[in-house]
């Protein structure tokens, strides 16, 4: 189960998890989304990117640990996600 963030100028700004599969490319299909939503925005040309910061294995537990790491990334990078574009956790 990757989980990926979005970057501005590499301050994280939203992390989240996704039981997608990356794309060929190894980005993650609806981080790609989010990124090229708010990069069309006025003033955000090339403003934001997406990484994919690690995957949790599949199989029993995943969802939860994921979820976990979630939270832990989440709490790592507090000061500088933007409470408009990440919510939870």
């Amino acid at each position: 189960m990757p989980k990926g963030d979005t970057r501005n100028d590499d301050a994280v700004v939203k992390n989240g998890v996704t039981d997608i599969p990356p794309n060929s490319d190894g980005e993650l299909p609806r981080a790609t989304e989010q990124v090229d939503a708010w990069n069309s925005e006025p003033g955000n040309e090339g403003r934001y990117r997406q990484e994919t910061v690690f995957e949790v294995p599949e199989g029993e537990g995943a969802r939860g640990a994921a979820y976990d790491a979630e939270r832990q990334y989440s709490d790592q990078n507090r000061k500088t996600l933007d409470p408009e574009r990440h919510q939870r956790p």
